[in-house]
Protein backbone atom coordinates (compact mmCIF):
# COMPACT_ATOMS: atom_id res chain seq x y z
CA UNK A 1 0.00 0.00 0.00
CA UNK A 2 2.85 2.31 0.52
CA UNK A 3 4.02 2.14 -3.12
CA UNK A 4 0.65 3.20 -3.81
CA UNK A 5 -0.06 6.21 -1.62
CA UNK A 6 3.45 7.11 -3.04
CA UNK A 7 2.61 7.06 -6.33
CA UNK A 8 -0.54 8.91 -6.29
CA UNK A 9 1.35 11.88 -3.91
CA UNK A 10 4.36 11.96 -6.57
CA UNK A 11 1.40 12.02 -9.29
CA UNK A 12 -0.29 14.93 -7.22
CA UNK A 13 2.97 16.77 -6.77
CA UNK A 14 3.81 16.68 -10.83
CA UNK A 15 0.63 17.60 -12.05
CA UNK A 16 0.85 20.38 -8.90
CA UNK A 17 4.27 21.73 -10.24
CA UNK A 18 3.28 21.80 -14.39
CA UNK A 19 0.27 23.16 -13.35
CA UNK A 20 1.97 26.14 -11.37
CA UNK A 21 4.51 26.74 -14.06
CA UNK A 22 1.55 27.29 -16.58
CA UNK A 23 -0.77 28.79 -14.44
CA UNK A 24 1.44 31.36 -12.66
CA UNK A 25 2.64 32.97 -15.53
CA UNK A 26 -0.21 34.70 -16.69
CA UNK A 27 -3.17 34.24 -13.77
CA UNK A 28 -0.52 34.71 -10.64
CA UNK A 29 -1.86 33.80 -7.40
CA UNK A 30 -5.10 33.38 -9.01
CA UNK A 31 -4.01 30.40 -10.74
CA UNK A 32 -1.53 28.83 -8.06
CA UNK A 33 -4.86 28.71 -6.17
CA UNK A 34 -6.19 26.79 -9.51
CA UNK A 35 -3.53 24.83 -9.71
CA UNK A 36 -3.92 23.79 -5.82
CA UNK A 37 -7.38 23.08 -5.91
CA UNK A 38 -6.77 20.63 -9.26
CA UNK A 39 -4.08 19.00 -7.51
CA UNK A 40 -6.28 18.45 -3.80
CA UNK A 41 -9.55 16.79 -6.31
CA UNK A 42 -6.98 14.78 -7.97
CA UNK A 43 -5.71 13.55 -4.91
CA UNK A 44 -8.41 12.79 -2.87
CA UNK A 45 -10.27 10.92 -6.03
CA UNK A 46 -7.43 9.11 -6.57
CA UNK A 47 -7.37 8.20 -2.65
CA UNK A 48 -11.07 6.84 -2.83
CA UNK A 49 -10.34 4.86 -5.82
CA UNK A 50 -7.54 3.45 -4.44
CA UNK A 51 -8.91 2.50 -1.49
CA UNK A 52 -11.80 1.28 -3.49
CA UNK A 53 -9.93 -1.28 -5.52
CA UNK A 54 -8.26 -2.52 -2.33
CA UNK A 55 -11.75 -3.55 -0.87
CA UNK A 56 -12.27 -0.67 1.90
CA UNK A 57 -15.07 1.26 1.59
CA UNK A 58 -14.52 5.14 2.21
CA UNK A 59 -17.74 6.53 0.54
CA UNK A 60 -21.29 4.48 0.77
CA UNK A 61 -22.24 4.73 -2.93
CA UNK A 62 -25.12 2.50 -1.48
CA UNK A 63 -26.84 5.01 0.84
CA UNK A 64 -26.58 8.24 -1.25
CA UNK A 65 -28.21 6.43 -4.22
CA UNK A 66 -31.23 5.24 -1.69
CA UNK A 67 -31.39 9.59 -0.50
CA UNK A 68 -31.41 10.44 -3.87
CA UNK A 69 -34.07 7.96 -4.99
CA UNK A 70 -35.81 8.98 -2.26
CA UNK A 71 -35.48 12.54 -2.96
CA UNK A 72 -36.50 12.04 -6.85
CA UNK A 73 -39.28 10.28 -5.48
CA UNK A 74 -40.79 12.84 -3.03
CA UNK A 75 -40.36 15.38 -5.80
CA UNK A 76 -43.28 13.57 -7.92
CA UNK A 77 -46.12 13.45 -5.22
Amino acid sequence: MDKDFFKVVMGGSIINLLLNVLLDYKLAEIGSSVSWLITEIYITSAFIILLETKGIKIVDFKFYSRFITGVVKSREI
